[in-house]
């Protein structure tokens, strides 16, 4: 293995299904490759060989080995093999709760994202108490927890009430 020493703490992880860990470092541009030999590789940030990211906060990694990062505080892209990436809901320009297509839809204090099986994220906004799921065709819709009301409540999706889901 490499003897990388991090200045800063690893903020996010997500493992990929090859046994892979994707790491978001604090500078928050960066996205390192674990891989399982422990080969460690930058493949994002601050490299002439890669586009440039903005600001990181958070990886998630799909069954199917698509990986989605969360960026600018309101954007998701997915991070593609050849070091670019696709923006794919969200815009770093706004906050708000906004549901629709690609960048018209807008997040507000992304807390967290995973990915499920068939290339959908959901995305956990803590002060929204809600979770909105970006489909893979690009569209955001609330998925749990609610919009207005915050509150403790055990329900089915939009039933529940969250005070601070994360």
């Amino acid at each position: 293995p490499n003897n990388v020493i991090f200045k800063r703490p690893v903020i996010k992880m997500s493992n990929d299904p090859s046994g892979n860990t994707y790491l978001v470092h604090n500078n928050k541009n960066s996205i390192y490759l674990l891989d399982k030999s422990g080969a460690l590789s930058r493949i994002s940030g601050k490299n002439p060989n890669v586009q440039d990211l903005p600001e990181i906060n958070d990886v998630t990694v799909s069954k199917s080995g698509k990986v989605f990062i969360q960026y600018s505080g309101n954007a998701i892209a997915q991070f593609n093999a050849d070091g670019t990436y696709t923006e794919i809901a969200g815009d770093t320009a706004y906050a708000a709760r906004v549901d629709g297509a690609g960048k018209n839809a807008r997040f507000s204090s992304i807390t967290d994202l995973v990915a499920d099986s068939q290339g959908n994220v959901f995305v956990l906004e803590n002060q929204m108490a809600a979770i909105r799921k970006v489909s893979s065709n690009g569209q955001t819709t609330l998925y749990a927890g609610s919009y207005t009301k915050k509150g403790h409540k055990d329900g089915a999706l939009t039933d529940a009430a969250f005070q601070c889901p994360a």
